[in-house]
């Protein structure tokens, strides 16, 4: 047998002792978006708090979450933050940039990654960058994307609709339009300008030496225009400044994780995956809407769909609903059994999960158009006269008026609870590799109430079936009958056999043992 060449063991052993081979940890995630203003109070003001994530993380972590999601944490004029004034301070309603460091520190204690929206698109109009690109400082005047006239057509909303005067804004003091895609106070950098290129790269930098995990990206899409309708969205240059970008990142660490907002169809979504990195994750926002359908051949278009794009089956992050979304218990017309079905198909589906948070107890919101109805404080017990647990002061936004159980405390003593499914299938996930591997094969069947696919890892193979119909339904599975198998939900072995059926609007996850 031929000896390998030193020179090559070196390097191999080099590149084993450094990671190179390792399997990336967003792989095995599951991960769970917090708006911090809505999560926890520890100090009585009515607003969350980065102490009172602290407070919670052994609730997260007896979830079974290894990695949360922070919307965005930087001084903002607006609730929400998406409108940045100061890319490297923390929101001081959330507390100190010591609370944030300690937030990271506990977090990591327990395993917990930790990664926050980056804004890149658009700043607040009241950021000092553009009050002094406005007033034509020549160490700012082309951060922002300035025109003395409009005269083109077609300038609408890079999503489509509107008119050029929705994009296009006057500023007064400077004489000229500036392009805002999203309103009037996020106007959109110039990312063409080398200035700014500067500026982002030393605030990422400055947030991956804090200790963050990586970057949830907002609306990347969007990031340089080339012109009205098509070229105000994913354009070449877009994609080639975020692979950039990612070498960058990389090279400051290696184990950040990019997880792109690209809110369009996955064939679009595809073009921010490369071999040369682009994307890490992207969500994948058709799964959130096949899910959300309950319908057996949506779901299963939208997987057959996937395998024709360029980007592997992990690439495509799942989840069911976020911040910008009506809840998921809203979109399952508050139907808790649909809501168990959901979060099956969610956990045991491929690619790295989101779970955004009230979720895990079918959390709703009322049918109000504001989005902050969509990012209300969390109810942690039942105690309606002291807000529910979130708060003891007055909290900032209305306590959603819930069903009793709707609550961590209720749910957690609660066997039964969504909840406890939550934990078991985020359980069954960690604990069964198959249902990290990219292969998921769906098992054709006549029934069009019956999802049935094998998660497949080696000789590791489990079966998930999920009946969408109020009906008891027949398992049409001769592969799988006289095998033995270990249901994981409850951990009950037994042989698989013919008619064996399964009850309306329910699931079984079996392995093959």
């Amino acid at each position: 047998m031929k000896r390998l060449p030193f020179f090559l063991v070196f390097v191999i052993v080099f590149l084993l002792g450094n990671g190179a081979f390792a399997r990336p940890w967003w792989k095995d995630a599951v991960f769970y978006e917090i708006f911090v203003r809505s999560f926890a109070d520890s100090n009585g003001d009515g607003i969350g708090d980065f102490q009172g994530i602290i407070n919670k993380l052994d609730y997260l972590t007896n979830l079974g979450i290894n990695a949360i999601w922070l919307m965005p944490i930087n001084p903002s004029p607006s609730y929400h933050g998406y409108d940045v004034l100061d890319y490297t301070s923390v929101n001081p309603q959330y507390g100190t940039m010591e609370d944030f460091e300690r937030l990271l520190d506990e977090a990591h204690q327990r395993g917990v990654r930790v990664i926050i929206d980056l804004v890149l698109n658009h700043t607040s109009s009241t950021h000092p960058w553009f009050i002094n690109s406005s007033k034509r400082d020549p160490l700012y005047d082309d951060f922002y994307i300035w025109r003395k006239d409009v005269t083109e057509s077609g300038w609408g909303r890079p999503w489509g609709g509107g008119s050029k005067w929705d994009v296009w804004v006057r500023n007064s003091t400077r004489g000229e339009y500036y392009y805002a895609a999203f309103w009037s106070g996020m106007p959109d950098l110039n990312h063409r300008s080398p200035k700014v290129k500067e500026e982002v790269y030393k605030f990422t930098r400055f947030w991956l030496e804090k200790g963050v995990d990586g970057f949830r990206l907002d609306a990347i899409r969007y990031l340089i225009e080339t012109g009205p309708g098509a070229g105000q969205a994913d354009t070449e240059e877009t994609l080639a400044w975020f692979e950039s970008f990612n070498r960058y990142v990389k090279s400051i660490n290696s184990n950040a994780v990019l997880v792109g907002e690209v809110w369009t169809d996955n064939r679009r979504v595809s073009k921010y995956y490369s071999t040369n990195g682009i994307m890490d994750l992207c969500f994948d926002f058709d799964r959130a809407g096949a899910f959300l359908s309950s319908d057996r051949d949506n779901i299963i278009r939208v997987y057959m769909n996937n395998k024709r794009y360029s980007a592997p089956a992990d690439f495509y992050a799942p989840f069911l609903a976020n911040h910008d979304h009506y809840r998921a218990m809203n979109q399952l017309q508050n139907d808790e059994k649909l809501a168990r079905l959901a979060a099956v198909c969610l956990l045991t589906a491929t690619g790295t999960p989101f779970i955004y948070y009230g979720e895990e107890i079918g959390l709703a919101q009322p049918d109000m158009p504001d989005d902050k109805y969509k990012r209300m404080p969390l109810p942690w017990n039942n105690d309606k006269k002291r807000n529910y647990g979130f708060t003891t002061g007055k909290p900032w936004f209305s306590m959603p008026s819930v069903k009793s159980h709707v609550n961590i405390e209720s749910q957690l003593k609660n066997r039964n609870s969504l909840l406890s499914l939550y934990r078991t299938l985020i359980a069954i996930r960690k604990e069964n590799k198959e249902f990290r591997s990219e292969t998921l094969e769906i098992v054709p069947n006549d029934n069009p109430n019956l999802l049935i696919y094998k998660r497949i890892d080696g000789n590791d193979i489990s079966w998930v079936m999920v009946n969408f119909s109020t009906d008891k339904e027949e398992l049409p599975l001769p592969a799988l009958e006289n095998k033995r198998v270990k249901n994981l939900a409850t951990g009950r072995t037994f042989a698989f056999k013919k008619g064996m059926k399964i009850s309306g609007l329910d699931f079984l996850i079996l392995k093959e043992i």
